[in-house]
Formats: structure tokens, sequence, C-alpha cells
């Protein structure tokens, strides 16, 4: 048992760029599928192409009415999702490639959810206005996660990891070259990435409108006391932008049979929570920044 419960801790992110859903609920689960395919021939990269699975398997159900099975599928897929991440930091058998695809199905999953339900109430309702509500609930939900993932990428790259702080940060857009020499299925998703990528960090850099001067600047020199005395409270709040919260929100409303609050929910309160994580976000740069050039 305490040998389990290590293996466990080793399978873990680390608490402060997680999202608390993952930490609380999926992970103490998830972490049984690791048990079952940890000394098997599975791979990461596999427990992802199940999770996407059952993500579009519960798309499809939720497009045809099917609810409650479309809320096992999803379920499962969540559980699977983070068991795929533990799997791969036990076994040390994580790649990049394995985290492109992780992140590039992860916003497909929940983009085909959210078409899928709003899509579900136009046959029911014949509401032709429920089809722009969809499509800018799932933008929106997209720019959350773009979000999550641009702070949560920088914060580990100065915090969480020994690399050398003269190179340039993971927050930067990655080169063309990541997709040069690849071929079938990992040249497409890569490719993916790189304009992913680059479409997220046009939306995010919106963010330093309040705030001109981003925190590559200080990449050279990056004083990390002061930078997780600084950001460490804000990557807190990102931590709620993050897919599986996104994906929860989802399951409670499902669960209190009130999924006509979904567009309230994605489309007023989020943006809200969103607006004033992007002002604290730039509140702690400047102090950063101040603290930094004394």
């Amino acid at each position: 048992m305490r040998k389990i419960f290590k293996d466990y801790k080793s399978s873990l992110k680390s608490s402060k760029v997680e999202e608390p859903i993952n930490t609380f609920l999926y992970r103490p689960l998830a972490h049984l599928i690791v048990l079952l395919t940890r000394n098997t021939p599975v791979t990461p990269n596999q427990l992802t192409v199940v999770s996407f699975t059952f993500s579009m398997t519960s798309a499809f159900l939720f497009l045809f009415g099917n609810i409650q099975l479309g809320l096992v599928f999803l379920l499962l897929r969540q559980f699977f999702d983070c068991a795929d991440g533990q799997l791969s930091r036990l076994t040390k058998k994580g790649t990049k490639y394995g985290a492109v695809l992780d992140q590039i199905t992860d916003t497909i999953g929940i983009t085909s959810i959210i078409t899928a339900i709003y899509l579900n109430q136009l046959f029911s309702t014949n509401n032709i206005l429920i089809v722009p509500l969809g499509l800018i609930s799932g933008v929106f939900v997209t720019i959350h996660i773009m979000y999550y993932d641009h702070f949560k990428a920088s914060y580990e790259y100065y915090v969480l990891t020994n690399s050398d702080k003269n190179r340039e940060p993971f927050t930067s857009v990655p080169p063309s070259s990541i997709y040069t020499g690849k071929k079938g299925l990992a040249k497409i998703f890569l490719y993916l990435y790189y304009n992913f990528f680059i479409a997220g960090m046009f939306l995010v850099r919106l963010s330093y409108i309040l705030h001109p001067e981003p925190i590559q600047k200080y990449s050279k020199n990056i004083h990390l006391d002061i930078y997780k005395k600084k950001l460490t409270f804000p990557m807190r709040l990102w931590s709620f932008f993050g897919p599986s919260t996104h994906y929860t929100a989802i399951i409670i409303l499902i669960l209190l049979n009130r999924l006509d609050f979904m567009t309230d929910l994605f489309l007023i309160y989020s943006n809200i929570a969103l607006l004033a994580a992007i002002i604290i976000q730039n509140i702690q740069y400047r102090s950063f920044a101040r603290a930094v050039s004394r």
C-alpha cells in the first residue's frame, strides 16, 4: 500500500499548476487505470486516444439526446485523460508529441461536446439563435483553455524545471521546424499544434494591452524567488480555466438537469472571471517588473 501511494504521488503534476478538480476527484480514480496498465505494452498516447474516443462518443450521444449514456462516457473520458499523464510521469514515457496530442484532443473534445449539446437543443426547440450561441460558447471555452495552457507553460518553465534560462521559453511561438521531417499523424498533429499555438498566442497577447512588457523580458535574470512570490497566486487562478474544469461544469449541469444554464455560464460568468484573472495577472506582472528593476 505504501508503494502504491508513493507511485501515486510520483504520477501527479505540481499542485501549483494542476486543476483542483483533477487533484481531488479524477486523479485518485485514474490511478486505478495506471496500476492496470503500467506493466503492459499500453502507452500514454494510447490512453489519450481512448480518452478522445470517449469524448467523441459522448458528443455523438449528446447530439441525439441520450444525455445519461453520454454522461457515462464523459466521466470515462475524464478518468482516461488524467491516466495518460499519470502513466507518462510514472513510467517516464512522456514525449513532446504526447503533450501536443493531449492538448489538441482536449480542445477538440470539449468543443465537440458543447457543439453537440447546442445542436440537440436546436433540434428540440427549433430556435435558430442556439447556433451562434453554441459557436461563441465553444470559442470562449477554447480561449479559456489557451490562457490556462499559456500561463501553465510559462510557470513550469521558470519555476518547475531546471532548464537553461537563456533559451526562449515555451511561451514563445515554437519554430515551424517542429513538424518538418515528421510523417503521418505525427506531422498532422504537430502542424495543427504549431498553428493552434500561433492563434492562441495572438489571443493571449491581448492581455498584455494592460501591461505591454511581458515576462520574457526578464528571462535571462528571472529572480525565481520574486517570480514565485508574485505569480504563484495568478497561476492558481488560471488552474480553474483548464479543460477538466469545463468538462466538470458540463457534468454538474447534466446532473442538475440545467443544461439550459450553459450559455449563461460559458458566455457571461466564466468570462467575468476570465477578465478578473487577466487584470490580476497584469497587476502581478507590473509588481514583478518593479521588484526586479530595483
